[in-house]
This record gives C-alpha cells, structure tokens and sequence, in this order.
C-alpha cells in the first residue's frame, strides 16, 4: 500500500494494521498459519549484497553451495543488516532453507492403501515436541519412595530419524514405516529459485530504505556493517556490493551544488558588465565610500580618501562636497546601474 507524501507514517502502519486484523478472520487457514506482518519501507531497492564462495584450490570447487550461503545470510547477516539506522525491510533472493525433505512414491503408497495426505498427518503427529511427565509424582501410595523424570526425543533432526516414522500398522503385525514409501534427505525448502553470481553459487540480500531515511548515510552504515561482519565469515566466504543507488544520488547532490555555483558566477558577471567602465572595486555588503552623482564628473583635482566605517568620506580639492557624497543603488525605475565608482586613493 501506497500513501501521499506528508503523511504520518506511524500512523498509516496502524490503520494499516487495524484493517488486517479485521481481514485476518476471512482468511484461509493455510495463510492464517503463514501469518500477515506489515513493514514501513520504500517501494524501490536501495542496496543489493551478494555472498559468494571462492573455489577450493584442492577441489576447483566452490567452498559452500548455495543452500549454505541462503542459510548463512539468515542467521547472521539478515537481521544484523536489518537492524541498521534507515533499512526499512531486507529481503533475500534465491533463499534455500534447510528442510527434511520426503520424496513419496506414488505405486508404494497405493500398495499399502496409503495417501499423501495419511503421511502429512504423521508426521505433524510424530514430530512435535512434548512434556513427557514424571513417574511417581505426588501424589502417590504410601511406600513410593522413587519419582522419574521421562525425556522424550522430541523433535526429529536426522533423516534416518525421520525414515523410521511408523506409518501404519496392520491387523497381522504388519508395520509400514516412511523409509518404505519414500526416500527422506536433507536439503532445501524451496528449489524453484538459484541464485548464481558470475557462474558460482550466490544469494543475494536486497535492502529498501525506511520512509523518509537519509539514503546516502544508511547506505555508508550499510557498508560499515557488511566490513564488520566480513571479520567473522568462515574461510572462503565472500561478499559483494551489486546494486548500489548511492553513487547516483551523490552525484545528484553534487550537480546541484554545481547549478547554484554557476548561477552565482553568472550573476555576478551580468551585474559587473552592467556597471560603467569606470567601477574598479566594490566591497561586498557595504555601499561605495565615494560616489560621483549621475550625470555629473568629478574635477580633475578632486581625490576621495578612505575613512574608517564611523565616519564619513572626505573630500580634498576644489570640488564642490556634493560630488563625493554616498549614493544610493538604482533609484531610477530601470535596472541599469546610475552611479559610477571610482577606486580608492
């Protein structure tokens, strides 16, 4: 969702929020599970980051494959980028997370009158984490002298662990386990997005700026951030700056500085050429201390020396005083310069 600019941006995250939570119940429970988040951030990429892997000279294959590079920026690059001053949202490109995946063949399944959707159900049953309790907890008969603490495994980690799931169990004895009907192994959660970086296994980490942050200074502590954490990469692991808007916006800031120069530069060469050729010196921010009135030449004889600010100009020679006298700027309707300056003795 998009908001005009001048908005209170707080304030449009909780409308925004009120108006999901009264959409949440209408949902489908597949995305209700999901979950719905809402994030401040600016609708274009800022930065983009890439972590790589060298090749092992040994092998002249990369170190790390792409799963561990996907896996690497989530724990300890994502949130640590994220938490800089001005990012708004980070986002990772080509993200593979680790995952047990089960690889169900379809004969087997119809063999043992067994479905997809059968298999689901055990291993949300199977595979959770529980208080298994204790034996001999009070309150208990007289004569129970012992209490037990039972540990369960818990949550499965290994494939082998999931492979021995207990799918069904027949009326003669009959146990089918899910190492019967499918081939279980660890590898990536999503495998329909590769992310490559000159030929080798990447992942990329796109950064967008919050709403109303400093482009130019997120974008150096972004940097900053990236050397630090560099510090603790294993062996091999490397990272590149992609995609960078910076530079652009700099030299945008830069250009502008150039403009005003210029202007600048400009005006002053239009007001020194409409000045007549006798105007040899002008102090900025101060009116000429001796000016000839127009229409009227000063007397050969007559030399105007300088004084300090508290005083007045003083003329010398047989001039009359009005020649010498401080003139104001441009007082005839037109732009043209009426007064001549002439340069101090």
């Amino acid at each position: 969702m998009t908001f005009e600019l001048g908005t209170d941006v707080n304030m449009d995250q909780v409308l925004v929020q009120n108006r999901v939570a009264i959409a949440e119940p209408t949902l489908p429970d597949v995305v209700r599970t999901i979950g719905v988040s809402t994030k401040k951030r600016s609708p274009d990429v800022f930065l983009g980051i890439n972590l790589y892997s060298d090749d092992n000279p040994e092998t002249g294959r990369p170190y790390y494959d792409a799963l561990y590079l996907s896996n690497y920026a989530t724990i300890n690059v994502k949130d640590a980028v994220a938490q800089v001053e001005g990012v708004g949202d980070v986002v990772i490109l080509g993200q593979q997370d680790y995952s047990m995946r089960a690889w169900l063949d379809p004969d087997k399944l119809q063999s043992r009158n067994l479905t997809v959707e059968d298999v689901i159900q055990v291993l949300r049953e199977q595979n959770v984490q529980v208080a298994a309790g204790q034996i001999g907890q009070p309150p208990v008969p007289r004569g129970q002298d012992f209490q037990y603490t039972l540990s369960t495994l818990g949550r499965l980690v290994e494939a082998d662990q999931f492979a021995d799931i207990v799918l069904k169990t027949g009326s003669d004895g009959e146990v089918t386990y899910l190492k019967d009907v499918s081939r279980t192994d660890l590898g990536a959660r999503n495998q329909d997005t590769v992310g490559r970086l000159d030929g080798r296994p990447s992942v990329a980490l796109v950064e967008f700026l919050l709403p109303g942050a400093n482009a130019l200074d997120t974008g150096d502590r972004i940097k900053a951030k990236m050397r630090e954490l560099e510090t603790r990469f294993p062996r091999g692991l490397r990272y590149a700056v992609i995609y960078d808007t910076t530079p652009f916006i700099r030299e945008s800031v830069n250009e502008v500085f150039h403009t005003l120069r210029d202007a600048v530069i400009l005006v002053a060469v239009v007001i020194s050429r409409c000045a007549p050729p006798t105007a040899t010196w002008f102090r900025w921010g101060r009116w000429p201390r001796c000016a000839t009135p127009p229409g009227r030449s000063r007397s050969p004889g007559t030399t105007c020396s300088r004084r300090p600010r508290s005083t007045a100009p003083r003329c010398r020679g047989s001039a009359p005083a009005t020649s010498c006298t401080r003139w104001r700027a441009c007082r005839t309707r037109s732009f043209r310069a009426t007064w001549s300056l002439s340069g101090p003795s």
